[in-house]
Formats: C-alpha cells, sequence, structure tokens
C-alpha cells in the first residue's frame, strides 16, 4: 500500500468516526497512542489535525478490528483474504487478491472485493454507523 493510499484510510477512518485506540500508530507522527483517563491522546490532541491511523501496521489493525466488533456489536465479525477460488483452504505465496469482512450475527454478505484488509475494516465501520467519509 502506498503512503498516500494509507493516510487516505487513516483519514477516512476517522471521518467515518472510527477514532483512536490505545496503541494504535499514529502515520503522522510515528508514534503509538496512548489514551489518558479523559480518552483523548496528548499527541493527537497537539497534532492539529494531521494525525491519521497508519492502518499499515498490524497493531492499528488490529484495533481498528476491535472497534469494528464494537459498532457491530458482534464479537465474531473478522476480516479474510481469500485467493482467486472462493473454495480455496491452505496456506500459499500468492498475494491476496480479495479481503471481505465476515461475521457470525451481523449482516457483512455485501462488504466483499476489497483490495487491502485496511479498506475491508473501513468498509466495515462505515456499513455499521451507516456514514460516508
Amino acid at each position: 500500500m502506498t503512503p498516500a493510499k494509507a493516510e487516505a484510510l487513516g483519514r477516512a477512518w476517522i471521518a467515518a468516526g472510527g477514532g483512536w485506540r490505545d496503541g494504535m500508530l499514529d502515520g503522522h507522527t510515528g508514534h503509538r497512542i496512548a489514551l489518558g483517563p479523559d480518552g483523548e491522546s496528548y499527541t493527537v490532541r497537539k497534532s492539529d489535525g494531521q494525525s491519521w491511523p497508519d492502518l499499515r501496521d498490524p497493531a492499528t489493525r488490529g484495533a481498528a478490528l476491535d472497534v469494528v466488533r464494537e459498532r457491530w456489536g458482534d464479537p465474531l465479525v473478522c476480516v479474510i483474504g481469500t485467493i482467486d477460488h472462493p473454495c480455496y483452504i491452505g496456506i500459499t505465496t500468492a498475494p491476496r487478491t480479495d479481503w471481505r469482512i465476515d461475521a457470525w450475527t451481523a449482516d457483512v454478505s455485501d462488504l466483499h472485493g476489497y483490495d487491502s484488509e485496511a479498506a475491508a475494516l473501513l468498509a466495515a465501520l462505515v456499513a455499521a454507523l451507516g456514514v460516508k467519509p
């Protein structure tokens, strides 16, 4: 993922109401976010709106998944990467070509065909909140 696309996804995440969680990586400063007792981060508060969560970072994607699960009210929401054939099961070195959201109780059947795990998470957040970033 290019730096420009990562920034666009991170800014869209914030615009859609995804917010911040402890441990997310700030793509602007390169610092990990630590939230205070008031739920705010000194780093983000002092960034003059330039901070964005870097969804290329595994810990940030994990925190984003936690937000998506919370918004859907379904602890089993997950992101799945598929390779070419929907029935493929196993390990391969081929790049993942399609990312989708899956869940136990939430209706996420339309959330598929994304080019990255981060894009799938953003789509799941937007769908859960019914907003457009």
